[in-house]
């Protein structure tokens, strides 16, 4: 050490602390102790550069295997589960005639109304912006209709909503009608109700309308062959004022379906973990 020290210090090397022992003698344990002192941190050096070589590859090698077992999750995800709801704004015509027709596909009939129309043909691809429900599928069907409580809508009392879907042969694969009604408000509690929020009617922020849902269609199904290529929505009232319309198709899936669908993130930790352990 004392030698260490003297060299270190840019001094020569003594060892007056051990008289026993000579300079040069001192000056070769010296010596060695520093090729021993090089060696240790050449290995150290070594042995750290291997170990972050080594620790890099790993997070390299887990970064492209995460990434790999993701976009391969992903794509089996989208191929087993298609969007799980569906929806599509209605533009109801001006008052008119619409076309039905009964399920047996026999001669349609006119009857007064509004219908709103989306196509999904591929040569009527502009009537509709929105992509089609996925083949092979089965639908809920309903219609979600914004109204104003003016007095030509509460004159109308019930009026009914048909929808019918059309294959790509032009054949009706469902046709079902359903009643609507504006809720009843009586006089005294349209007051109440117009007092209490005159503020916001006001201003702007509330209006006088209500908002209803009906399910038109509990069940269809979309099939891969001929699968549907229209659907018609027409209102029995050609008076009603309609301020927005939605028809909304809810996707019904099966055991293996639902469970990806409603455990989302957890079937895709799970799912995403199982991948990348069959890759390692």
């Amino acid at each position: 050490l004392s030698c260490l020290v003297s060299r270190t210090s840019q001094e020569p090397v003594r060892c007056s602390n051990f008289p026993s022992i000579s300079d040069s003698a001192c000056h070769a344990s010296f010596m060695t102790s520093r090729v021993v002192l090089q060696r240790v941190l050449v290995a150290s050096l070594h042995r750290l550069a291997i170990a972050c070589a080594t620790t890099l590859r790993g997070v390299a090698y887990f970064s492209a295997s995460l990434l790999l077992s993701a976009s391969l999750y992903g794509a089996l995800y989208a191929a087993l589960v298609p969007d799980a709801e569906l929806t599509y704004p209605l533009y109801f015509s001006l008052c008119g005639t619409a076309v039905a027709s009964d399920e047996a596909r026999g001669p349609r009939a006119a009857v007064a109304g509004r219908a709103a129309l989306l196509s999904f043909a591929e040569q009527q691809s502009w009537l509709s912006p929105v992509n089609p429900p996925s083949k092979g599928y089965s639908y809920a069907a309903s219609v979600c209709l914004e109204l104003p409580e003016s007095p030509t809508n509460l004159a109308a009392s019930t009026f009914m909503v048909t929808i019918e879907i059309v294959n790509t042969l032009n054949h009706t694969m469902l046709l079902s009608t359903r009643p609507m009604l504006l809720h009843y408000k009586s006089r005294l509690l349209r007051w109440i109700w117009t007092c209490f929020y005159i503020l916001p009617l006001l201003l702007g922020f509330s209006e006088e309308k209500q908002y209803l849902c009906e399910e038109v269609a509990p069940s269809f199904y979309n099939p891969r062959a001929e699968p549907l290529s229209l659907i018609r929505i027409s209102l029995s009232v050609c008076t009603l004022e309609v301020y927005r319309a939605r028809l909304h198709l809810r996707a019904k899936f099966g055991k293996l379906r639902t469970l990806l669908h409603t455990w989302f993130f957890t079937s895709t930790v799970v799912g995403i973990a199982s991948l990348m352990f069959f890759h390692w």
